[in-house]
């Protein structure tokens, strides 16, 4: 089987499990690893076993079902799980996962030649559309991300020309100005981006709109770097910042966070680009940007360097004046309402100790976003920071 394939024989899914033969002679070890097993049901006493799938004392002693359906990854209150060898499905809320769904529908219509998509995905939602559930085929290969530094000179080569010829397709499409695909705002993850599991601003329609959507984060950014709160020096230095934005012209469809463990590799053919949450049409130089500022390792550089240069597209004519937009951003002292509520859990069982915090933030609270005025500046003691932190998480301040 292929590295990527999953086995679900008893040892691979329970690999101290002790193989029984009808006369079995069991070694000091198997005899070690049996020892006090209990393999009597008691109705009375179907506890569950897994907080996680359900498993409980009927499921462990009254059948013989290996689970197909494997947790595979997890994020925040997103989880994907396997469905044999063929299937994933992620388990999220809408706000999540509707835009990767979309953009795979739209991209799908398209008939795209160049641009490797997972072959299937389907959507399921609650009634109340609070839960998303997307089925999709899953993609045979492993992260371009593994396997890079062993590639020979010639086989990264060949993989930088298909992503040259995946963004030159996806560049294709374009819009009067930045939006999802489905035409509706496009949230701001490439500035304006908070740590937040909803997002908090918008891409303008213009580059003044989107400027103008970060105003006061802009302002108290600008505040702390010339260190005064004089509003005339503050406002010219914004309208510099503005005056210099630049235009984002031509808006083109972009995935807008093109790692190298979105993009699936098997066999010298990149199988599959996944993830395409953050997908929309924004400015030219977002995927430049994210390419780079998104990267797992330095590795991204030698794919990407080959890519934007045979596109003929840098961002040496943008950078500076883009760079005076994030630093002011990166000053501002934004928060979220509701980050203080977390529910501690137990061990997951006696012999394995562990127990994370479930955060309520990024479950279902409605996360209030604002600037934390009193936060001090860097750098400051732990107790300063927990007193702005806590004493002003739930009730923001007007600078």
């Amino acid at each position: 089987m292929a590295p990527y394939d999953l086995h679900y024989q008893p040892k691979d899914l329970i690999p101290n499990a002790v193989y029984m033969a009808s006369d079995p002679e069991l070694s000091i070890e198997e005899k070690e690893t049996i020892k006090g097993v209990v393999n009597i049901f008691s109705p009375a006493d179907n506890r569950e076993l897994c907080r996680a799938c359900g498993w409980n004392h009927k499921h462990e002693l009254c059948s013989s079902y290996l689970p197909r359906l494997r947790v595979s990854h997890t994020r925040e209150n997103s989880g994907l799980w396997t469905m044999g060898n063929d299937w994933v499905v992620w388990d999220r809320t809408d706000e999540e996962c509707g835009n990767d769904y979309m953009t795979h529908q739209f991209l799908q219509k398209q008939r795209t030649k160049y641009i490797p998509l997972v072959k299937k995905m389907v959507e399921f939602k609650d009634e109340d559309r609070r839960y998303n559930f997307v089925v999709m085929s899953r993609a045979k290969g492993i992260p371009l991300e593994n396997v890079w530094t062993g590639l020979s000179c010639e086989e990264k080569e060949s993989y930088a020309q298909q992503m040259i010829a995946a963004l030159r397709e996806l560049r294709q499409f374009t819009a009067e100005f930045p939006q999802r695909v489905d035409g509706s705002p496009l949230w701001d993850n490439v500035i304006g981006n908070c740590d937040s599991r909803k997002m908090c601003k918008k891409v303008g329609k213009t580059a003044e709109d989107w400027i103008n959507n970060m105003d006061e984060e802009l302002r108290e950014g600008i505040s702390r770097q010339l260190k005064t709160r004089d509003k005339t020096a503050i406002d010219t230095r914004l309208q510099e910042i503005k005056k210099n934005f630049p235009d984002g012209a031509p808006y083109v469809l972009t995935h807008a966070d093109l790692n190298m463990g979105n993009i699936l590799v098997h066999a010298g053919k990149i199988e599959a680009i996944i993830d395409w949450e953050l997908a929309g049409y924004y400015p030219w130089w977002v995927e430049i940007y994210t390419s780079y500022n998104r990267a797992l390792s330095d590795a991204a550089d030698e794919l990407f360097d080959v890519v934007w240069r045979e596109l003929d597209l840098d961002l040496d004519s943008v950078m500076d004046n883009l760079r005076p937009v994030m630093r002011a951003w990166g000053r501002c002292p934004v928060a979220h309402t509701g980050r203080t509520h977390i529910w501690q859990r137990p061990p997951f069982c006696q012999c394995q100790p562990f127990g994370g915090v479930i955060r309520k933030h990024l479950i279902d609270s409605e996360e209030k976003h604002f600037v934390n005025y009193d936060r001090p500046e860097w750098p400051y003691s732990r107790a300063e920071w927990r007193e702005a932190y806590t004493g002003t998480h739930e009730e923001p301040k007007q600078g």
